[in-house]
């Protein structure tokens, strides 16, 4: 009878509600690890536990572990890593209390998995026979470089130009300390493989989303933007599309800014500028993408890979991107897949062509859809997430 190695993922925040990219990847993450290994899983959260959660877990996991923070506690130590080397995000996710159980846990443990560099704290003590895995997802420290001169929030560029370069320094230390670091964006991977094993994940896209054909007219002439709201960089690229492209084109095409936890500068932005809908949390964004004239991805900060694109192509949408946006997505064309709009003068000019002219955007939809199914499905990303585990030899350095 095969004996399953043990495997140990560490989760710097809860699954629950489905919202965003952190709760699909890994919730999908946690059901792939559990087909393939005996799996234990420890999440940090600041909310209790919830039935639903319970569940998933229960069917999902050997084991797992929740710890419930407070609030206050999570601010203390944000607070005290102003005065030190640590980073916030460090900081931030690392408790006394969690430590302990991992400890424990970690020596009967084959492989143990840390999701982003906020986790990576807590592997420090694993022991030779243990393979460590650094998920990195996107590179956090690479982000807030980048992004710094960009943010439109001064708190942000603040707190970016602060916390970049410890940031860096820990994704570093943890890129030459395990034996494998796995990324979605590949000039991220290019970047850290001079530091250690960084490989290239495929993200993945729900299969469902491929023969997906709900359409409504009441979003035919209106173009799309899907994230969460509260997230910087969404926010970022909302306030650019609204600033920069509704401000000429709005009169004629609606724009629709979709997703959960809209903050008071989204629902602004609503409020002083006609032609614009603020939908909040929407039960089948899906609908909204499929029937939309276009999707818009014109993100201006952020880093790894857009999962909203990706769901986007997966429905046959036209989306019009930047090149932030295109630039992870590998193997995609601009004109074939997508289409990539530079500048504000090219964001305008696609968007007025799809709207006077779409039946020549047709054959985009068809390709996009092709080009997920083929390259970013769950089953690619499962089969080369555990591809890149297994192959991996344990680290001399350790």
């Amino acid at each position: 009878m095969h004996v399953k190695k043990k495997c140990l993922l560490i989760l710097p925040r809860k699954i629950f509600p489905y919202v965003g990219g952190y709760p699909q990847k890994n919730k999908k993450l946690i059901e792939i690890l559990n087909k393939h290994y005996d799996l234990s899983v420890v999440i940090i959260s600041n909310s209790k536990i919830t039935s639903e959660e319970k569940d998933f877990f229960n069917n999902n996991t050997a084991e797992f572990y929740y710890f419930t923070i407070s609030k206050l506690k999570y601010l203390c130590k944000a607070f005290l890593s102003v005065f030190s080397r640590e980073s916030v995000h460090v900081a931030y996710f690392y408790f006394d209390e969690v430590s302990s159980i991992i400890d424990k846990i970690l020596p009967q443990q084959d492989i143990a998995v840390g999701v982003y560099v906020r986790t990576m704290k807590y592997l420090q003590n694993a022991p030779d026979n243990c393979k460590v895995i650094f998920d990195m997802t996107d590179s956090i420290g690479l982000n807030y470089k980048n992004s710094q001169k960009l943010v439109s929030s001064l708190f942000w560029r603040l707190f970016y130009m602060f916390e970049s370069g410890k940031l860096l320094r820990h994704e570093k230390y943890w890129v030459e300390r395990a034996d494998v670091t796995l990324l979605f964006n590949r000039d991220e991977r290019d970047y850290w493989q001079k530091y250690g094993n960084a490989r290239l994940v495929p993200h993945g896209v729900n299969e469902k989303l491929l023969t997906y054909n709900t359409y409504s007219e009441k979003y035919d002439k209106s173009v799309v933007f899907l994230g969460k709201m509260d997230y910087q960089p969404n926010i970022d690229a909302v306030k650019w599309y609204v600033k920069n492209i509704h401000g000429k084109i709005g009169s004629k095409i609606p724009f629709i800014i979709a997703g959960a936890c809209p903050t008071h500068e989204i629902f602004k932005l609503a409020e002083n500028n006609s032609n614009i809908t603020v939908t909040g949390f929407v039960e089948d964004p899906f609908v909204i993408l499929k029937s939309a004239m276009a999707v818009v991805a014109p993100m201006q900060t952020g880093s790894g890979i857009q999962n909203k694109v990706l769901e986007a192509m997966a429905l046959g949408s036209i989306n019009v991107i930047t090149p932030l946006a295109a630039k992870a997505i590998v193997g995609a064309e601009d004109g074939k897949d997508f289409l990539i709009a530079g500048n504000a003068q090219e964001f305008c000019e696609k968007i007025t062509d799809i709207a006077d002219n779409p039946g020549k955007y047709g054959k985009i939809k068809t390709s996009s859809r092709e080009f997920i199914a083929k390259n970013y499905t769950w089953q690619n990303y499962e089969h080369v997430y555990i591809s890149e585990i297994e192959r991996t030899t344990r680290n001399a350095k350790h």
